[in-house]
């Protein structure tokens, strides 16, 4: 009975390392379940046909409001730049991919 409980196990583990699952909540090393590239391709496709310069930035642990409720978030913060100098930032959920915060800055105003 033991050995058999042994070889489910293995058989299991093996199963599961060859599907190719991923831990599904960022490392306490830092590392993140989605990487960088995935980060970018979710905050672009909030921009079509616009050019930007992107840059993009991983924080294991941002405090972050959603509906009223303050609660530590491991993110990928996305940022756009855009011709006119205006702004756009992502804060994209490391774990699901998921675009939790949208923040838009207008670019500062040449008045003399």
């Amino acid at each position: 009975m033991f050995l058999r409980s042994v070889c489910l196990l293995a058989l299991i583990l093996m199963l599961v390392s060859v599907s190719g699952c991923k831990e599904s909540k960022p490392t306490q090393s830092g590392v993140s379940a989605l990487s960088k590239e995935d980060a970018l391709q979710i905050a672009k496709q909030h921009v079509q046909d616009r050019e930007a310069e992107w840059s993009a930035r991983f924080a294991e642990s941002e405090e972050l409001e959603i509906n009223n409720v303050k609660q530590q978030y491991a993110v990928w913060i996305v940022e756009a730049v855009f011709p006119g100098g205006n702004k756009e930032t992502y804060r994209i959920d490391a774990d699901s991919g998921k675009l939790l915060i949208l923040t838009e800055t207008e670019a500062p105003s040449q008045e003399k």
